[in-house]
């Protein structure tokens, strides 16, 4: 279990730390519309991330990962 989380919180890491722009440009995303689709849901998910950060740290301010937030 704690492989997991450990798992979860590096997804959120990603998302948190880099920008949309970047991901699209790393999947090679080349038509307009799908750049456009997938732009908005990338920056869904970032925004998602750092909710889920924040909500982490308000309820559990010492848990064990706290670092890789900070």
């Amino acid at each position: 279990m704690l492989e997991s989380y450990r798992e979860y919180l590096k997804i959120l890491e990603v998302f948190s730390k880099t920008k949309p722009e970047k991901l699209i440009k790393q999947k090679k995303i080349t038509y307009e519309d799908k750049r456009v689709k997938a732009l908005e849901i990338y920056r869904k998910l970032r925004e998602l991330s750092f909710l889920s950060y924040c909500k982490l740290l308000k309820a559990q301010p010492h848990f064990n990962y706290r670092l890789n937030i900070l």
